[in-house]
């Protein structure tokens, strides 16, 4: 690495510069991987732009004018890693984890996690830039975050030292300005978990109560499959030991479970997918871009038994809401069946009681529940349903009836007449893709109802509707009708709940 300073009258008053490099001479060639550019601001050295260089970095290069003439070699990323003492590595990562961001909020603390997992890197210090946080490991770099922290009385920020050595010269600034909280602004949390997995159950990123919204994660992977084995549960044949999967822990999929339901309103393919990659990050390519990264992969080095991943996914677009409690959590290995050394960083924002309360439920396997709610369907048929749910909430088989039903449906419920709207959510059979009715609420039509999941192994499904609360504004009760879509699969039900906001 080299450092050079440029002096501020070739600078001053300017907010871009031009950079050229001479080749003069060497004894074989001039390399270069990586630019870092450092401004000093009111005496302080902050990171002001990055560059990185290779063919894994076209769009970088293209953004500022990259050239280079009579280049002799390119490779995708730096092979080798510097060295330092394993002593030295093993402070700076333990110093990370044990001194901790703590924040409280109008009396209730909602931030308590290691500095490094919060600001997004929890193998140690490595280059982290993202939408809402960064880390500059150089020059003596910031820490910094930008996510929004309201609140409506104080706030306390903290700097915790748990560990045994002792932090000297660090510096901290935070910023604040007036701003109108509204009634549904919720407080910020950063939730950190660490924890050995447990087999056959999900890496629990938040477990959240009341309402709110989920807004991603910083996750830190060690995984714990020796070489030569498949997993500890499960070792490799000698002739097969060649194909052990020491990063097979990757092959878990992201699952959260939003108000309840027991079938998850988000279920993803794999954990590198997660993190916005594939193929193992390929082979362990490690990256920072404003939503998703993978700023560490450590192989037997720097505290790594045998092999680490550090994450994030910011989902600012894609925010998961949640009206009443959140369960958002991820898999180690392709049934849960990896042994890991898990920890995470959940953001998300909360903190009020939940939005949804039950108001009514038509139960179609109680004859009772079907009179009492004038439930009719034309062309029904009625089976008995042995299955389980997609996803890992509730594990054991369930057996109940349920029907189906090829002509128009309809049935009375209870709801808030204070309400905003009304929630209805089916209890059904997946076996069948793309069912869909049109719905109807007391004449007038409030959208088509669609399911476009199946699943012959996993039949039981939970989905929702939303009804507009122009429909139901100011009644206590509702018809609801639902009119199957021609040539769409028979309409599958075995309980409707109805849950007013």
């Amino acid at each position: 690495m080299q450092i050079i300073e440029v002096p501020p009258a070739l600078t001053a008053g300017k907010s871009s510069v031009e950079i050229a490099n001479q080749f003069l001479s060497s004894s074989l060639d001039v390399n270069e991987f990586r630019y870092d550019v450092h401004s000093k601001v009111n005496g302080e050295w902050v990171r002001t732009d990055v560059l990185d260089l290779g063919p894994a970095h076209p769009g970088e290069e293209a953004a500022h004018g990259y050239r280079i003439d009579n280049p002799v070699f390119a490779r995708s990323k730096l092979v080798g890693r510097y060295g330092f003492p394993p002593d030295q590595v093993a402070a700076s990562d333990a110093m990370l984890e044990t001194t901790r961001v703590r924040i409280t909020f109008d009396g209730r603390t909602t931030v308590d996690a290691p500095i490094g997992e919060f600001f997004g890197t929890g193998l140690g210090e490595h280059d982290v830039r993202t939408m809402m946080s960064s880390v500059d490991p150089g020059l003596d770099g910031w820490y910094t975050a930008w996510w929004p922290m309201p609140f409506s009385r104080n706030a306390t920020v903290e700097i915790v030292n748990t560990g045994g050595a002792v932090v000297r010269g660090a510096t901290a600034e935070v910023v604040s300005a007036p701003m109108e909280i509204g009634t549904n602004t919720g407080y910020f949390h950063a939730t950190h978990r660490r924890a050995p997995t447990t087999p056959g159950q999900d890496w629990t990123f938040v477990d959240a109560k009341g309402a709110g919204t989920f807004y991603g994660v910083t996750h830190t992977m060690r995984g714990l499959i020796p070489p030569g084995m498949r997993s500890a549960a499960r070792p490799l044949s000698v002739e097969n030991q060649a194909a052990a999967n020491q990063r097979n822990y990757l092959e878990g999929d992201e699952r959260f479970y939003v108000n309840g339901s027991s079938s998850p309103a988000w279920h993803g393919t794999g954990s590198e997918d997660y993190y916005e990659a594939g193929w193992y990050f390929r082979d362990g390519t490690t990256f920072s871009m404003p939503l998703a990264g993978n700023p560490s992969h450590e192989l037997n080095a720097d505290g790594c038994r045998y092999d680490c991943t550090g994450a994030y996914r910011l989902m600012v677009p894609d925010a998961v809401p949640f009206a009443d409690g959140l369960l958002a959590g991820i898999e180690h290995g392709p049934l849960n069946d990896e042994p890991g050394d898990y920890s995470s960083v959940a953001y998300w924002y909360g903190g009020h009681p939940a939005e949804q309360r039950l108001t009514d439920e038509v139960d179609l396997a109680d004859p009772a529940s079907r009179d009492r709610h004038g439930y009719r369907a034309q062309g029904e048929a009625v089976a008995s349903l042995n299955a389980t749910y997609e996803g890992g909430r509730n594990p054991s088989p369930m057996t109940r009836a349920t029907t189906t039903a090829t002509g128009p449906i309809s049935f009375d419920v209870a709801v808030d007449a204070n309400g905003e709207g009304v929630r209805l959510r089916r209890l059904g059979d997946q076996q069948n893709a793309y069912q869909a009715v049109d719905v109807r609420i007391d004449g007038q039509p409030a959208g088509r109802w669609l399911q476009p999941l199946g699943n012959p192994h996993h039949r039981w499904l939970e989905d929702e509707f939303d009804v507009a609360p122009g429909l139901t504004d100011g009644k206590q009760s509702v018809r609801v009708e639902l009119f199957p879509v021609q040539g769409a699969p028979a309409w599958s039900a075995s309980k409707y709940s109805v849950y007013s906001r």
